[in-house]
């Protein structure tokens, strides 16, 4: 029902129409526009001129009307289908094609009383259904997480999903339906019949290693109905076309179902990336082989940079550098004490442990590491034989005149800006306790960069505790205190492990260690192996003579495969950069060649990366009833057969909540914004006009 109301009182509506009628009678009243023989038609142009006067004067009270809406929404179906790869692999043709035509007569059977949306999945959610079985990965929690997105403030009435209910990604999808209200129907798919087939489970191989390093690869060999037969496991390197045999092991099966986790320990004798395949032979019986294989993929590095621990006497803040450093295959740390033979222009980074000490000079060390640009980082303490120091390196001086030294705590910098730390160790170093620097009046010299200077009895001072400078290519690192070793013990009695001090070190070995590539045009991979459904991602930076990035020629990349085929590209520019997402590539080896002209030379850039295939579909191709019925059980819901999917319209109607929902809503429209209302004040306005000139008035 509407209702007419006004902003401002209705009273006025008394003032509105006295307006009009004055109006109106000083136009019509004795002014004898219209002869007097026509008195009539003079009525008739003072109420149309009243009408006009008084609608217009009303309208300057902002009438508006009030009335309800209501509109009744059809419960949502969410169908979703499964289209991943290990869905035919146990249905024959036959079976997909009756599969999926019932599946379409179930959509139209719901589609009359419910609004029907159709959703493919695997190794993601889309909308509609797919013919084709093809994605390499399932991830069924992903699919949940997309319904309860995109329909838990809807009139969600049920989801049914037809799957085979096996799952390689993502988490358990129990844990995904926890937050869907709507009742879950699943349509198994495949075949839960245990077939013969024995298969390469899991392998488990570290993707980089490098280069001398032997590695280990694990084996998982899973059976089932095998009991009694034997097989061959062999691990091959491919090479092209080549197969070369790297490793074998002789199973044996003798029970069911069977597993056996093998070890196998192969040579990165050969840098870059390694495509290793292993290889289960079929036993007798064997249907299904395509489980029986899996390809690997290796990156040997050649790269791994040295790192010296070198200290005056042994102390626990070596240890604690050198356990955290060993985490990082990135780095071969080696410790020595002072006096011990060393071949100093092996290492790319050399630790100074307070030396130099008394008695104990670094002089000719330091000239053979700034002869090869070696970079360095001090540590100070009680043993630093202050004056020394200050004569071997170019960032501080220390004036002292005692031996002696100050408990002291760090305060971050906030324009430190050659690498960043986690906002939780920024939060804990402000817990940490002193460290003992040695006492004097400490003075930085031109190019240094400070972390943190020292706090000393809570008052933060301009003296630098973590300090690094850089002096044409050689960089220095300087810890102004010892006892670094107390703050990973107090992370680990924190957090129970290191992770915080840990990345603090290590963040200040990775600047330090790494030699700055100085080449004008750079392309860059985030990792070297990508899988089949990845995007390959690749960036690339161009650099004028004054080092300042520019992207104002074009970049083309071409990318050949095994074959020598070509894949041409042109990069986008991204602010001052370059990107390219390059799409995906089928399983194989590749190599890349960019190339730009800038100030009439070209620059160009060779690379290679490796797709790896997803195998995941293969292994298990026995279909989990389990993983539905506890979805549907946790959700009010049943399993059906494909052949029976038929007869979920039926149910679904009969449940009591799966229901349409009628809205109301109240709708408040201001008469100003009525177009109606306009051609109607036009029209007597109008009319009045002419009938006035009509009937020989002005």
């Amino acid at each position: 029902m509407e209702n007419l109301s006004f902003l401002y009182p209705p009273v006025y509506l008394i003032l509105c129409a006295a307006a009009a009628l004055i109006i109106t009678l000083i136009l019509y009243y004795r002014n004898k526009i219209i002869p007097t023989s026509h008195r009539w038609q003079q009525y008739l142009l003072g109420i149309l001129r009243f009408i006009v006067s008084f609608l217009l004067a009303a309208l300057l009270l902002s009438p508006f009307l009030k009335y309800q809406t209501s509109t009744v929404e059809k419960p949502i179906i969410v169908l979703g289908t499964d289209v991943s790869q290990s869905v035919p692999a146990r249905m024959k043709p036959e079976q997909i094609v009756a599969y999926q035509r019932q599946l379409d007569q179930m959509a139209n059977q719901l589609s009359g009383d419910y609004d029907i949306h159709r959703l493919s999945f695997g190794d993601g959610v889309h909308e509609g259904f797919r013919d084709s079985f093809t994605d390499p990965v399932t991830d069924i929690t992903q699919f949940l997480d997309y319904v309860y997105d995109q329909y838990n403030d809807q009139n969600l009435g049920a989801v049914i999903l037809a799957t085979d209910g096996l799952y390689n990604e993502g988490k358990n999808p129990i844990y995904g339906s926890k937050n869907l209200k709507a009742p879950i129907y699943g349509v198994l798919l495949g075949d839960t019949t245990i077939q013969k087939d024995a298969r390469v489970e899991n392998v488990y191989y570290n993707d980089i290693v490098y280069l001398g390093d032997r590695f280990q690869v694990q084996v998982d060999v899973q059976a089932d109905a095998c009991d009694g037969d034997r097989s061959n496991l062999q691990i091959y390197r491919v090479e092209g076309d080549s197969r070369t045999r790297s490793d074998q092991a002789t199973i044996t099966i003798n029970r069911d179902p069977f597993f056996q986790s093998l070890n196998f320990i192969l040579e990165a004798d050969k840098p870059g990336v390694q495509h290793y395949r292993i290889a289960l032979a079929p036993v007798t019986g064997e249907e299904a082989t395509s489980n029986n294989y899996k390809d690997i993929y290796v990156d040997v590095l050649d790269a791994r940079q040295n790192v010296l621990l070198l200290a005056s006497t042994p102390h626990p803040d070596l240890a604690a550098i050198r356990q955290s450093l060993e985490k990082n295959k990135n780095y071969q740390v080696t410790t020595k004490i002072f006096g011990d033979p060393v071949e100093i222009q092996d290492f790319d980074l050399v630790v100074f442990d307070q030396l130099p000490a008394p008695g104990k000079s670094i002089n000719a060390m330091l000239k053979t590491m700034d002869d090869r640009k070696i970079n360095r980082w001090f540590i100070l303490g009680a043993d630093t034989d202050i004056n020394a120091f200050n004569q071997i390196q170019n960032a501080l001086s220390i004036k002292t005149q005692i031996r002696n030294t100050d408990e002291v705590t760090g305060e971050l910098q906030n324009s430190f800006g050659l690498f960043t730390l986690s906002d939780a160790l920024k939060d804990f170093l402000t817990e940490m306790p002193p460290l003992q620097a040695p006492f004097g009046e400490y003075g930085l010299r031109a190019g240094t960069t400070v972390l943190m200077n020292q706090v000393i009895s809570k008052v933060e001072t301009n003296y630098p505790l973590w300090l690094f400078h850089q002096d044409g290519e050689v960089k220095t690192g300087i810890l102004t205190a010892e006892g670094i070793w107390k703050w990973r013990l107090y992370d680990y009695l924190n957090h129970q492990d290191h992770q915080l001090v840990d990345e603090l070190i290590d963040k200040t070995v990775q600047y330090l260690a790494l030699q700055e590539d100085k080449r004008q045009f750079r392309v860059y991979l985030p990792k070297k192996i990508f899988r089949e459904n990845e995007i390959v991602r690749m960036d690339a930076e161009l650099y004028n003579q004054s080092y300042e990035l520019v992207n104002d020629p074009d970049v083309f990349i071409s990318i050949y495969n095994d074959n020598r085929e070509e894949f041409r590209f042109t990069m986008d520019r991204r602010g001052l950069q370059y990107t390219l997402q390059a799409g995906y590539f089928p399983e194989g080896n590749y190599t890349y060649r960019a190339s730009t002209t800038y100030n009439n030379e070209e620059l160009t850039f060779n690379g290679s990366f490796s797709i790896q295939p997803v195998q995941l579909e293969m292994y298990n191709l026995t279909a989990d009833r389990s993983v539905l019925e506890s979805l549907a059980s946790n959700r009010n819901g049943e399993v059906v057969l494909p052949d029976a999917m038929s007869t979920l319209p039926d149910r679904i109607k009969a449940r009591q909540d799966v229901k349409p929902v009628a809205y109301a809503q109240s709708v408040t429209q201001p008469l100003l914004m009525m177009k109606w209302l306009f051609f109607l004040l036009f029209f007597l306005a109008a009319l009045e006009w002419f009938l006035r000139r009509f009937w020989g008035g002005y």
